[in-house]
């Protein structure tokens, strides 16, 4: 079975392809890649990637995985995750999109039902949660649930299957849960590095509901490598 990663210039993994190993990092895309843009990545079964808006593996992130027990090849297009990571303007404009400019691949969890799709958060920014973690009750940050120090290892959430939007303080990597004990599926939210506040819904933007909108049963907090 191929066991290594493919980056497209089209959507459905088509157009011209890059192809790297599976733990392969690059930190700063050639320039013709950049220019053409990265607009669907194909992963192997046990194979994740995790893209950055900038070069040197800075700034906002994203992870893509394809648990090991899939059994198949997983094709992820970058128009709805683009349109807030890579470029915040793009996010009513998905013809738009801004290419990744670096990349680290590794060996996937073995976890299944991954879905890392999520859309701008619009509630307030409550004075950049003070640096903690912030989680709602609903899409718009007007259900105040409660918050969590960011130096907090881990923990579990008591709120659970009642969590629809985050708020993270830069530096923090959040870890959603689908059940107790940071077990099942996940998916993953970075904070800016080096930027304010990020701020993320958990549910689609034609209202439909999303994989862990109102899902998730437990969380882990670890700060962002510098």
């Amino acid at each position: 079975m191929n066991q290594t990663i493919a980056l497209c210039t089209r959507y459905g993994g088509d157009g011209d392809v890059m192809t790297v190993d599976v733990g392969a990092s690059m930190s700063s895309l050639p320039t013709d890649w950049i220019n053409r843009g990265i607009l669907s990545v194909v992963l192997p079964p046990g194979a994740q990637i995790t893209m950055y808006r900038d070069v040197g593996y800075q700034n906002e992130a994203m992870t893509f995985a394809n648990p090991a027990s899939s059994g198949t090849s997983a094709t992820f297009d970058l128009t709805d995750y683009t349109a807030q990571i890579f470029d915040d303007g793009a996010i009513y404009n998905p013809t738009y999109v801004e290419t990744p400019g670096s990349f680290r691949g590794a060996t996937a969890p073995t976890i299944d039902g991954v879905d890392y799709s999520y859309f701008t958060y619009t509630g307030p920014d409550s004075a950049s949660a003070l640096g903690k973690v912030q989680i709602y009750g609903d899409a718009n940050g007007l259900s105040h649930l409660t918050s969590f120090a960011a130096n907090n290892a881990a923990f579990e959430s008591i709120y659970n299957d009642n969590t629809s939007s985050l708020l993270l303080p830069p530096g923090i990597r959040v870890t959603l849960y689908e059940d107790f004990n940071y077990s099942g599926a996940s998916c993953v939210f970075y904070g800016a590095d080096n930027r304010s506040s990020r701020t993320f819904t958990l549910c689609n933007m034609d209202g439909g509901k999303s994989f862990m909108n109102r899902q998730a049963s437990s969380m882990q907090l670890t700060a962002i490598a510098r």
